[in-house]
């Protein structure tokens, strides 16, 4: 094998070109990247663009044994989609939106591109993909004439000017600079929200987006929430008082964990990435509560067996109970961020290869997720379907979960270190 090719990050899915500004392989990483075929790229203008950060153009190349390829920034969303929805309303997004406007304008003017389109990353910044058979400049008049309703009226009035300055690309040139700093003196650029809008619900409708210190004590409600997203409603009401008392434990858990010096995290999360925070203890606790109660092949609910304590000594001669054979606990399912917080939590707990290889895709690969050896945090990066990515980030170390629904339930495809990826 020659040793220039790369081996390429796990495929996530393909894309088609209503789904991408190019159509291509998504590929896992943080953030997840897309890979194009070069010489589809190559008919772009962008091929030739040089530092114009608001066209998309390519992040680096890459040779496999399959061929070259072309890798661009992940962009889930159309502008005018996200525009349509709301996403554009506040005066830090609406500075986004018309400073881009101008500097794609200027950027696409210097390349004589006259289609394109304009799409988002998965970081919130607009680019204008210069690709397709419509006109760019006639998206970005609409577009800005849509935004422009949300506007007060000095950024209202800032559009009218920007409609007419990218309307003339001599006038751009001469004027889009000090135009610029008008905007940005108005009101400061903020990265656009990608999340698309919230339905009104109690703080506690959804445990895994609260806030650290209620999730920090509301370990019992927790667990309650998550017994009833995986089991029917006569077994939930039998394990409310189960996943109380695991409550209790995991809050004595982490009391003697607190109690020792820990460095203080200072990185902040964005806001709108999905997350479940997975403290170990507490995974263990849900494992159990699950485990224990999960129905029989009957349908009936299995009784948890009492568990000996060191305090209660055994009468000598006397006849022992046989324990009966532990099954594992089942593989989850549902949404991927849930799910893959409780199958990392499940993985964490095996102690055999046969535990560890009944949840992955191909028993072969099966390996310790060693980020979540002991404290450890999950976000979902992205899902696609029946693939998701999750980012498990531990004490020490962060890694890359990759899994893939089958048959109802999620098993573990691959993992990897993040440092791993070219």
């Amino acid at each position: 094998m020659d040793a220039s090719l790369l081996t390429a990050p796990p495929a996530l899915r393909e894309l088609a070109t209503g789904d991408a500004p190019f159509a291509g392989t998504l590929r896992a990483g943080d953030p997840p990247q897309l890979w194009t075929d070069a010489a589809s790229f190559a008919a772009s203008a962008a091929w030739a663009a040089e530092a114009a950060d608001h066209l998309l153009t390519a992040q680096d190349s890459a040779r496999t044994d399959e061929g070259t390829w072309v890798v661009l920034p992940h962009c889930p969303v159309r502008l005018t989609d996200l525009v349509e929805r709301g996403g554009c309303r506040s005066a830090g997004a609406i500075t986004t939106v018309i400073v881009s406007a101008l500097r794609g304008a200027a950027q696409a003017d210097a390349l004589d591109a006259d289609d394109g389109r304009w799409w988002v990353t998965a970081e919130g910044r607009p680019v204008l993909a210069l690709t397709g058979t419509s006109s760019w400049r006639e998206e970005t008049r609409a577009l800005l004439e849509r935004i422009a309703v949300d506007a007060g009226e000095a950024q209202a009035e800032l559009i009218h000017r920007v409609l007419a300055t990218i309307d003339d690309a001599r006038l751009l040139r001469r004027e889009g600079e000090a135009l610029e700093d008008e905007i940005f003196r108005e009101a400061a650029a903020a990265p656009l929200d990608l999340a698309p809008p919230a339905e009104p619900m109690t703080p506690a409708a959804d445990p895994l987006r609260r806030s650290p210190v209620a999730r920090d004590t509301r370990g019992a409600g927790l667990l309650a929430d998550i017994v009833e997203r995986v089991v029917d409603g006569a077994i939930a009401d039998r394990m409310r008082g189960a996943a109380a008392s695991a409550g209790a434990v995991i809050a004595r858990i982490r009391s003697r964990r607190s109690s020792a010096p820990t460095q203080a995290r200072t990185v902040e999360r964005p806001r709108t990435r999905q997350r479940a925070v997975a403290v170990a203890a507490a995974a263990a606790a849900g494992v159990i509560v699950v485990g224990v109660l999960w129905p029989a092949e009957d349908g009936d609910p299995v009784e948890a067996a009492p568990r000996s304590s060191p305090a209660q000594a055994s009468t000598p001669g006397a006849p022992q109970p046989v324990p009966a054979e532990a099954s594992p606990a089942p593989t989850p399912t549902g949404d991927p961020l849930h799910a893959g917080a409780a199958l990392i939590a499940l993985l964490a707990e095996c102690d055999d290869d046969d535990c560890r290889t009944s949840r992955w895709e191909a028993p072969a690969s099966a390996q310790p997720i060693a980020a979540a050896s002991e404290e450890y945090e999950v976000d979902l990066v992205d899902e696609y379907g029946g693939v998701a990515a999750l980012r498990v980030t531990g004490q020490d170390r962060t890694q890359i979960v990759v899994i893939v629904r089958q048959n109802d339930e999620w098993l573990v495809r691959e993992v990897y270190d993040l440092a791993d990826q070219p």
